[in-house]
């Protein structure tokens, strides 16, 4: 079977790592998958060395980085605005799939989705939407979507259920839920030997208490809130740290400067460190004591899988799809949004009772092991080409 992927960027954020992970899984079962992307990202390398094909696109720097919540009510006003790019890049798309012939054409964001429906538009061949996203958070795109549906019927994939719960009944005809899955040997082989040399590279004392936050330095991924909670703290464990893992990405420029002034005005930079973007991640995460997710809203939260495959307990916002990998009190605790008087409680529970971190992080080991592995996650996958093909 021939399935053709297709992602509006190449630059490494969690679609993009959870495309990698699923066709190179599938490429050992017998899929033949080229991944159609646009240059200049990580992406494309790391396909390349897996012997995945890839075939490129281009795509405007103005449309790949616009985030949704910078268009505000204008989603389909812009998409209209657009139409000449659009035009041009589902040509080329249309073009590509013409040479290779795919069985099923797969798109991985909710801008591939768009470009995506409107190359596959009239040729017949099924389509499947990865859904990776809450469309109606930061801007709704739930307008835009039902219009590409009624071109294409595409098959949904939702991430969780709470992404499927955010699509309107018109959507949720075509959908169903396949979670995410890791490889949880590989992520717990990486993690290996590394804790104090972490501790060590960024002058934190071998016993002191280490928490992190991992994710883009993006506004509704919550640092400010575990900055907060640090403040308050602080008094009681003066000797906590915090690793903040991640970069910038294009459209939030200034976050990093932002949160170290933040950090500076809450008396705390001395104990949080901005990473920036990292490759050793595992790693890192097998430094920490547990892992915090302050996130505003998550459609999924792939590095919550990863912190439990490596036994970490979890303190995260009841947001999206999080409750439903964090069982609350048993994998982890789980706070309201945005409240950094809770997230600071949680935390401080859990230095205070470290027994109660580690049996939540064995908790958390097992559960991965039962719901959330890449195998399960591409043999989902494949049922569903099969049921599609059929």
């Amino acid at each position: 079977m021939k399935v053709a992927y297709i992602d509006h960027t190449s630059d490494m954020g969690g679609a993009e790592h959870n495309l990698l992970s699923l066709v190179k899984t599938l490429s050992k079962m017998g899929v033949e998958a080229t991944v159609l992307t646009t240059p200049g990202g990580p992406l494309i390398e790391r396909l390349q060395a897996q012997e995945i094909p890839v075939q490129l696109f281009t795509l405007s720097e103005s449309t790949k980085f616009v985030a949704r919540e910078q268009l505000g009510p204008g989603l389909l006003r812009t998409a209209f605005n657009r139409l000449p790019e659009l035009w041009n890049v589902q040509s080329q798309l249309r073009r590509r799939l013409s040479d290779l012939k795919p069985d099923i054409v797969q798109t991985n964001t909710l801008k591939a989705h768009v470009l995506g429906s409107l190359a596959v538009a009239g040729t017949g061949v099924p389509m499947i939407w990865h859904l990776q996203d809450l469309p109606t958070q930061r801007g709704n795109s739930l307008p835009l979507l039902e219009i590409c549906a009624a071109l294409v019927k595409p098959r949904i994939a939702c991430i969780s259920k709470a992404v499927m719960a955010d699509l309107s009944p018109r959507l949720q005809k075509y959908a169903s839920v396949i979670y995410n899955g890791i490889d949880s040997e590989a992520v717990r082989q990486r993690s290996k030997g590394y804790g104090q040399s972490i501790r060590t590279n960024f002058g934190i004392p071998e016993k002191a208490p280490l928490i992190g936050v991992v994710a883009h330095l993006i506004p509704w991924k919550g640092h400010r809130h575990v900055l907060a909670a640090l403040a308050q703290l602080q008094q009681k464990f003066p000797q906590l740290y915090c690793l903040c893992v991640g970069g910038e990405i294009l459209q939030f420029a200034g976050q990093k400067a932002a949160l170290e002034a933040e950090a500076q005005r809450l008396g705390v930079a001395e104990k949080v460190f901005f990473t920036g973007q990292r490759d050793d991640v595992a790693q890192i995460m097998g430094a920490l004591d547990f892992l915090v997710v302050p996130s505003e809203h998550e459609p999924f939260g792939l590095v919550l899988v990863e912190a439990m495959a490596l036994g970490k307990a979890i303190v995260a916002t009841r947001s999206g799809g999080i409750p439903e990998i964090v069982c609350d009190g048993e994998t982890g605790a789980m706070v309201p949004v945005a409240d950094s008087v809770a997230l600071a409680e949680k935390i401080s529970d859990y230095l205070d009772h470290p027994d109660l971190a580690r049996r939540a992080g064995e908790a958390g080991y097992l559960r991965v092991e039962s719901c959330f592995t890449l195998t399960t996650m591409a043999e989902k996958f494949a049922a569903l080409y099969g049921d599609i093909c059929d």
